[in-house]
């Protein structure tokens, strides 16, 4: 079973990308659409493309406060231990997933960067 997944990029392949992953059944909204989106979409995780959205911590925070699903930020400089994944997380994100730096699309192309994205989004 898919989960509902907004897939919020300013990055239209990402966003391509992004929501033609397996078992993730997404829809992909620019930064400028996102809160109302997230406002409509009770339930659903929220995956934010910190590196391809203008001001992604306070769009982060913004989402916190009206989305009900998980807040996933991916992006280059989201390590464990980063000062960015520590600052994606005051301002709400639930969980940081580092990609490449570059374009998501190269890491969800990946096996491995697919499957972690599906694994945090509970997706089958």
């Amino acid at each position: 079973m898919s989960r509902p997944v907004l897939v919020i990029s300013d990055d239209a392949l990402n966003r391509a990308i992004l929501s033609g992953l397996p078992g993730v059944q997404a829809r992909d909204v620019s930064s400028f659409e996102a809160v109302a989106e997230a406002r409509r979409s009770v339930g659903a995780s929220i995956l934010v493309d910190f590196d391809a959205v203008p001001e992604p911590l306070a769009l982060l925070g913004q989402l916190a406060l009206v989305g009900t699903g998980t807040l996933v930020a991916i992006g280059a400089g989201l390590w464990p231990n980063a000062a960015a994944a520590a600052a994606a997380l005051r301002a709400g994100a639930d969980v940081c997933l580092a990609k490449p730096a570059g374009r998501a699309v190269l890491f969800a192309a990946t096996a491995e960067g697919a499957e972690a994205i599906r694994a945090v989004l509970g997706a089958d």
